[in-house]
This record gives C-alpha cells, sequence and structure tokens, in this order.
C-alpha cells in the first residue's frame, strides 16, 4: 500500500546508500548513538523569505513551531525571534512583506492574524473569518487583490475556496465541491479556473468557461499532473506532468484544450519538484537519476547553485528552498554525508553565502559511510537503479552482513539524501542497498509499467535479483542476509522469505502488507489507489483481485516463513490494519518461529515522533544483532 510518510520518506524510506571505495583491514568505527543522530537531524523544516528579502522564516512541519531571522543589508542572517506565542499553523507574506498572516482557531472560528515582522513579539492584529465551513487547510495570498486571502476548506461536503478580506473582514465562498470529489485550480483572479478528480478509474478535468464548467479531458490514475502556477485568462499555467512525455516534466498546460508544452525535463528520470518565482517564472527543477541533480532555470540561479557547490564538491542534495521577489537573494538546503544537513542564504550580486542552520548530526560526519548511486541487472534486462552503502571501515576482509531495503507503495521510490538510518545500520557494520524495483515511481512511465500483472512476480524476483547482485559483487555476506521492507516492502519481505529462493537470516516488517486478501476486503484504498491497484493487477473486479491476492499472502503461506521476523506497527494505521500483522505473529509464534512485534498505540501507516522513531531505530538494530550480525 501507499505509505503517507513524509517523515519516514526522509528518515526510514530515505536508506540512501553509496559505494566510493570499499577499504578492509581498517579499524572499525564505533556505532554511532541512535537517539544523538535521529535528534540531531531532522528534514522536517519549510522556509520562506520576505518578498523584500528583509526577513526568513523558518518552519517545523512537525511540531509547528515557527522562528524568524532579520536579514541585515549586507546578507547577514541575525537570531532567530520564536513565535510561538502566536500560534499558527499556515502563514504568508503580505505582498511587500510589511505583515505576516498566520491562521489559528478560537472555538473553532479561524482567525487571521497580522504579525508585524519588525516587532514580532507584539500583539498581532486579529481578523474574524466568520462563516467558513470545514477545516483550513490551505492558506494563500491573492493574485489579484492585496487586501485578500484565498483560504482553502475541507469538510464534509470536499473542498471549498474562499476570498477573505484583511482591511475589510469578510469572507466569500468561490468554489464548493458539493460532494462531487472536484479539486479546484485557481486562476490569476485568485477563483478557481479549472477542477479535477477521479472518478471510475480515471482522473477528470474540466474549465470554467464564461461562468460554466466545462469538460476538458482525462487521464489515467498513473498519469501525473500537478498545477504549479495561477492559471491565466486563457487556462495556461505550469505543472509537473507525465502526460504526453515518458518522465515528469516541467511543462506549460493548458487547463481547457489539455496541451502540454515541454519547459524543461530529462529523458532519464523524472522531475521530483520546481521552484518558481512570485511570478511564476520558472527557476530550477531537481530530478534524482541517481545522484541528485539541480537544474537552473533562469541565469541567477546559476550563480547561487556555483556558490553553493563550491562548498559542496562531493554528491549533494541541493534544494532551492525559497527566493525573494527581487531574485537576489535565495535559502538553500544541502543534505550530504559530511554536514547531514545545512541551509544558506545567498546573496546576490555581491555572492555571500552564509549559514544559518545547521544540523547538530554534522558532528558525527566522521562516522559517516559515502554513498554511490547503482544499477543493478534484472534477470530479464532490466537496469534496476540502486543505492548502496557499504560501512567506510571494517576489521576483516571479508564481505560485510547486508540490510537490503525493499520500499512501499508499489508507486514510490528512494532518492539519494542523507539519511540517519542507513548512516546507525553503516556504523554497526552492516551495508545498506536500497532498492527501487520495476513499478517505482521516478524512472518514467515504462519503468513504473514494467510492473503491470507483476506485484507478485517479477518485482519480487528483482528483489531477489538485488540481494544476488550484492554477493555476486562481493558487496554482502550471502549467509548474513537481512530485508526491511514499509507497507508493501512488507509484503516483498515476506514473499522473499516464502519463495525461499534467497537465504534471508532475518525480516523487518513496518506496516507491512501481510494479509492482501483482507486489503482488498477492508477496501482502504483511496479512488486513485484503486485504480492503480486495478491496473497492476490486471483487473478491477474485487473478487478477481481477493482471489488473486488470496493465493500470495503471507497470512495463507506462514509455514513457509522459517527466519525470524520483526514487525512494527502503529495501532492508529488506516491502511494496514495493525491486527493483521498481530495474527500473523500468532500464527508464526504458534509454530515456534520467531517473531516479535513493537506497536505504537498513537500512529499510523507511518513512525513519526521522534522518540518513537528512536525506539524503533534501537529496536531494529538489537533484532539484526541477534539473527544476522
Amino acid at each position: 500500500m501507499s505509505s503517507s510518510l513524509a517523515f519516514r520518506t526522509i528518515l526510514l524510506a530515505c536508506l540512501a546508500a553509496a559505494l566510493l571505495g570499499v577499504r578492509f583491514g581498517a579499524a572499525a568505527a564505533a556505532p554511532i548513538p541512535v537517539a544523538d543522530l535521529v535528534e540531531g537531524f531532522s528534514p522536517a523544516f519549510l522556509y520562506s523569505l520576505s518578498p523584500d528579502g528583509r526577513f526568513l522564516l523558518r518552519r517545523d512541519r512537525r511540531s509547528f513551531g515557527l522562528e524568524m531571522y532579520p536579514v541585515g543589508a549586507g546578507g547577514e542572517v541575525g537570531k532567530p525571534v520564536d513565535l510561538a506565542q502566536h500560534r499558527t499553523r499556515f502563514t504568508l507574506w503580505a505582498r511587500d512583506g510589511s505583515r505576516l498572516y498566520g491562521l489559528r482557531y478560537r472555538e473553532r472560528t479561524p482567525l487571521v492574524l497580522a504579525i508585524d515582522p519588525a516587532r514580532p513579539r507584539a500583539k498581532a492584529r486579529e481578523i474574524p473569518l466568520a462563516g467558513i465551513s470545514g477545516r483550513v487547510i490551505g492558506a494563500f495570498r491573492s493574485p489579484g487583490r492585496a487586501d485578500r486571502l484565498v483560504l482553502r476548506t475541507f469538510g464534509r461536503e470536499g473542498e471549498g475556496r474562499w476570498l477573505c478580506g484583511i482591511e475589510n473582514p469578510g469572507c466569500e465562498r468561490v468554489f464548493a465541491a458539493a460532494g462531487g470529489g472536484w479539486r479546484s485550480i485557481l486562476g490569476r483572479d485568485g477563483r478557481p479556473a479549472a477542477r479535477h478528480r477521479f472518478r471510475d478509474g480515471r482522473r477528470e478535468l474540466e474549465a470554467r468557461i464564461d461562468g460554466t464548467w466545462k469538460a476538458a479531458g482525462e487521464m489515467s490514475a498513473d498519469r501525473t499532473l500537478i498545477p504549479l502556477s495561477l492559471l491565466d485568462a486563457d487556462g495556461w499555467g505550469l505543472a509537473l506532468s507525465n502526460r504526453t512525455l515518458d518522465t515528469t516534466g516541467l511543462v506549460r498546460w493548458n487547463a481547457r484544450t489539455l496541451e502540454e508544452r515541454p519547459v524543461f525535463f530529462t529523458p532519464e528520470s523524472d522531475l521530483q519538484q520546481a521552484l518558481l518565482s512570485v511570478s511564476d517564472e520558472p527557476l530550477a527543477a531537481a530530478s534524482f537519476s541517481g545522484y541528485p541533480r539541480t537544474t537552473a532555470l533562469h541565469p541567477v540561479v546559476d550563480r547561487v547553485l556555483e556558490l553553493v557547490r563550491s562548498r559542496h564538491p562531493a554528491p549533494a542534495l541541493v534544494n532551492l528552498a525559497a527566493a525573494d521577489s527581487a531574485l537576489e537573494r535565495f535559502v538553500v538546503e544541502v543534505f550530504d554525508e559530511v554536514s547531514a544537513r545545512v541551509v544558506y542564504l545567498v546573496g546576490l550580486p555581491r555572492g555571500t553565502v552564509e549559514a544559518f542552520d545547521r544540523s547538530p548530526a554534522g558532528r558525527f560526519r566522521k562516522d559517516f559511510s559515502p554513498t554511490r548511486a547503482v544499477r543493478i541487472p534484472a534477470r530479464d534486462g532490466l537496469s534496476l537503479p540502486g543505492l548502496l552503502t557499504i560501512p567506510r571501515d571494517r576489521e576483516d576482509s571479508g564481505p560485510p552482513p547486508l540490510v537490503l531495503m525493499v520500499h512501499g507503495g508499489p508507486w514510490l521510490h528512494y532518492r539519494w539524501t542523507f539519511d540517519p538510518f542507513t548512516q546507525l545500520l553503516a556504523s554497526r557494520g552492516y551495508a545498506v542497498l536500497k532498492l527501487n524495483y520495476r513499478g517505482s515511481t521516478g524512472y518514467g512511465n515504462r519503468f513504473r509499467e514494467a510492473a503491470v500483472g507483476e506485484l507478485a512476480g517479477r518485482v519480487q524476483d528483482d528483489v531477489e535479483d538485488a540481494a544476488d547482485w550484492a554477493v555476486r559483487e562481493g558487496y554482502a555476506d550471502r549467509s548474513r542476509l537481512a530485508v526491511f521492507g514499509d507497507s508493501f516492502g512488507g509484503f516483498s519481505v515476506l514473499t522473499a522469505m516464502i519463495r525461499g529462493r534467497v537465504p534471508v537470516r532475518a525480516g523487518v516488517v513496518l506496516n507491512g502488507v501481510v494479509d492482501t486478501q483482507a486489503m482488498v476486503q477492508e477496501n482502504t484504498f483511496s479512488p486513485r489507489g484503486r485504480a492503480l491497484w486495478a491496473k497492476y493487477l490486471g483487473t478491477g473486479d474485487v473478487d478477481e483481485m481477493r482471489r488473486t491476492l488470496r493465493e500470495v499472502s503471507p497470512l495463507r503461506n506462514v509455514d513457509a516463513i522459517r527466519a525470524p521476523v520483526l514487525f512494527v506497527v502503529g495501532n492508529s494505521d488506516r491502511v494496514v490494519q495493525a491486527r493483521h500483522a498481530e495474527a500473523l505473529v500468532d500464527e508464526l509464534r504458534g509454530r515456534g518461529q520467531a517473531a516479535e512485534l513493537l506497536a505504537f498505540p498513537r500512529e499510523g501507516h507511518s513512525i513519526v515522533r521522534p522518540a518513537n522513531v528512536v525506539k524503533t531505530y534501537r529496536e531494529i538494530m538489537k533484532f539484526l544483532d541477534r539473527h544476522v550480525n
């Protein structure tokens, strides 16, 4: 099943690994303390610059903590000011940077706060938002009116859009889904210009023309169309799309005709993100064909990347997080295996670069293992992207034990980035191979569609081929192999054990699919997820789905699971029920097999609370040391 864990996508799922050189015979490094590394590293920050470049905002997506940094005339970053007193969850800048607007609730009624950035601790002016129905899930500046905000709400009736006054309080509802499941796309007047929804396995699109909604077309569920900009009066805007390209690229698209004109794309991998200016001008795009690649789409950004890369010559994820309206100041995040995470404010035209936010995890840099992207040949000739970590120091001349990582989804992928879990494993002597099997996103439509009808077939062959490749190349000890998987990857862990073609010594299953038949019966899919499973299973008939998945369900093949398994579950998981893993643990224990269960009562289809992440990592390390190393 698809994992929604943004935190795990970076911390648990992003086990980025690489091989820059295998050095045998050196003294082994001391294991990195789990809590110190996890608590010293977090990617969960959002940055924004005021349009005038005088203030920088940092928000923690986990705790909703908010800090503001003043920026001097020469680009120097001052000490942060804690804005916790305002208790705001959404923030956006006034067009001239003179105010920071935030949103919070008082007795279930939303309020907009107008904060003076020059006096951030002063009491903010409160602007009532009476009459809004539904929970506010987004806030934006109105493109047409400086004195209005656009709010997005979600309630029982679906999505709503509101235009709310700042100087003259009052809200006008400009879009209602009316139970049809529609989601809107805004025009430059702040009002919905197009809308889309998933229905009957496809995505429908409509455009608003002369006040009337008219059908524009449809697309299959496994195609991507992510609007990035507002739509102009003729329906044109910018989007990430793979409707007309094999890989996801930056395109100009028309919401009325669905015509697309490529702006930038790479034939070997999907674009993962793009940064636009406040005037919707393309600035940069990022992709992960192996190592991360950030491409400048504006001459100014070339200079910014040059300044940052001079400090990070080795592979690094360089993320342009924010820019001011004059394109003179940029916030740039860098993730690598030297500093873990460091954030710069880059000032132009002087070329100043100031690090204002460093990860404390960087103090373990001498213990981090280097990384390299690899390609693994599948038995049918398909080239599988992978990420490999070899421990930087080895006490003996033999290959290390291997933890083979299998991501969830299956329509997700692993990206090269700094990952604490990988470094924790490597510091304890484990090699880590992270596999992007056929069906993974990130590498184009053809690579993803190679998994149609093969979720229990060639996808599982890929897992075995990756393990065999690591052993054959001398990167892993065949007698000390563990497999880790989350969500659908947990199904792959158990399937590898059941098939018995590679000698799995131990498995770790995180919120894994262990009862595939029940997964269909409980109908936990989103409309898009249901359409994806129908396509990749080759049938949309529920009874046929159930029959297909029943045969490969780990619960029906429990006798073949012989190696120890650690199951980690969130008891509030609505995607994969925790009781499925509990039932499998009982079955295994009843047969005398080693099975362990780690359950968290307030976690869902992800382990996100820092204390629980630390406990999960510690228990995994102990489990692997008992059964593998």
